[in-house]
């Protein structure tokens, strides 16, 4: 075991170097409970003061599945039920299409139908309300969260051009879990999202240094700065509300390295204590397919690594880099977090959860048969496709071979089957899918985890 781990240990330095992360906690937890965690760098590389176990880090997307849990929770209650309309619990919010109803179920698992939207951020709502989002705790002022609803319910109450019918099509939806975080705070006998996720999650399973807060966390003495690039320069603050989702529910939680070996503990065991049996399943239910081998299940993925079935989910805010894996049938489970943007934090996830099985970390990935496209397929894919929420995908073709421009680069789309392929960098792979109508005409692409609306042939 100690050449596997020199063998990780060396394979994050580089993807440390690499990516200019200044920043990072590794955890592995092992089926008998036992942690170790592993500190790299800086927490604040200016003041001089390293990570530890107690440095707090933005976890981004892993805010989904505390979401999850607590709805889970309020359905165990009898509160919820998972097939109940979102009308009927978000006054707010109305079906953008008659007979399109939208459940609980479906914004779980991001399949409701919602393309996503432009992100509507906290400094934002905090000028329409005059609020200094720097010194206001947003986590308990009721006026913010009535407004933050209002505003993102009736933008999706307005849609015109849905994904699919409800249930159809698994497209991320950060603005699904901030409904879902609105009912937890409207429905779940508590004052705030922040109140009802401390006193029924964090606090249960000794969660004591974490959080939805954004002043409150920045000023705590522990919290980790968020460094990124910007245009080519590298910027460094303890801003947490920089680019954070207007309602919690999607991505405002905070943790502690530590805590964090206790959440994922938590999942390894089963969620006893937070959720019933019954509850659990639901957790890790397969509902909503993303790519093949990978499912989206209620505010997790779920797919197999090692021929053993787990759960994932990471996560990416300004600052913060972040990814869990757990086996849910006892254990191991990993984390990685940086308090940098950008970090392929997923890969050394992957390669830790590898480690921890006893196999060699690397390489992360056995290559699929990518081949050349061909025939129709070839034809229907081409073309581009542009997401509301901000940047495009072109689909293009040189010799039968397709290509994707994103961001400024291009790579080869290597094919797995007619509608669907994958690219690949260095530290990630990112899956690639045509969406076709009832007729067989491609009028979306799902990249990655979200689709992208065809914008031209």
């Amino acid at each position: 075991m100690a050449g596997l781990e020199a063998r990780l240990d060396g394979m994050i330095k580089e993807v440390m170097e690499a990516s200019g992360a200044r920043g990072l906690a590794l955890g592995i937890i092992d089926p008998d409970g036992d942690a170790r965690l592993s500190c790299y760098g800086w927490a604040d590389e200016e003041a001089g003061r390293p990570i530890t176990a107690d440095s707090i880090f933005g976890l981004g997307s892993i805010t989904k599945s505390f979401t999850a849990i607590a709805i889970l929770q309020l359905v165990a209650k009898g509160i919820i039920h998972l097939d109940d309309p979102v009308s009927r619990l978000i006054p707010e919010y109305h079906d953008p299409k008659e007979g399109h109803i939208i459940t609980v179920d479906q914004l779980l698992c991001h399949s409701a139908g919602f393309y996503p939207q432009k992100r509507l951020t906290v400094p934002w709502l905090c000028d329409q309300l005059g609020l200094d989002d720097k010194t206001t705790p947003l986590e308990h002022d009721e006026a913010y969260a009535n407004e933050a609803i209002k505003v993102i319910a009736g933008r999706l109450s307005q849609q015109e051009h849905l994904t699919g019918a409800p249930g159809t099509h698994f497209s991320y939806s950060n603005d699904s879990f901030g409904l879902l975080g609105d009912i937890v705070r409207r429905h779940g006998g508590e004052p705030s999202y922040e109140a009802y996720v401390q006193k029924h999650i964090l606090h249960p399973i000794g969660m004591e240094h974490s959080g939805t807060g954004f002043s409150s966390i920045a000023n705590t003495g522990q919290a980790a700065k968020l460094y990124r690039k910007d245009n080519g320069t590298w910027k460094a603050d303890y801003d947490f509300t920089d680019n954070a989702f207007a309602l919690p529910g999607g991505g405002a939680m905070k943790a502690s390295a530590h805590d964090m070996v206790l959440y994922v503990k938590a999942l390894t065991g089963h969620c006893k204590g937070l959720l019933p049996h019954s509850g659990f399943e639901e957790l890790i239910r397969p509902r909503a397919y993303v790519h093949p081998g990978l499912y989206y299940t209620a505010g997790l993925e779920r797919r197999e690594c090692c021929s053993r079935d787990v759960i994932e989910h990471a996560g990416s805010m300004t600052g913060a880099s972040s990814d869990m894996i757990a086996a849910i049938d006892g254990g191991p489970g990993v984390f990685v977090l940086s308090n940098t943007s950008d970090v392929p934090v997923s890969y050394i996830a992957e390669a830790a959860f590898k480690m921890a099985l006893g196999h060699d970390p690397l390489p992360i990935w056995e290559d699929a048969p990518g081949s050349k496209w061909d025939g129709q397929a070839l034809k229907d894919i081409q073309g581009t496709y542009i997401s509301d929420e901000g940047g495009s995908v072109e689909i293009t073709n040189e010799g039968n071979k397709l290509s994707v421009r994103r961001e400024g680069e291009i790579l080869p789309l290597y094919r797995i089957d007619e509608d669907t392929g994958y690219v690949q960098k260095p530290c990630s792979r990112t899956w690639v899918t045509a969406i076709r109508d009832g007729d067989g005409r491609v009028y979306a692409l799902r990249y990655g985890s979200r689709m992208f609306p065809r914008t031209s042939p």
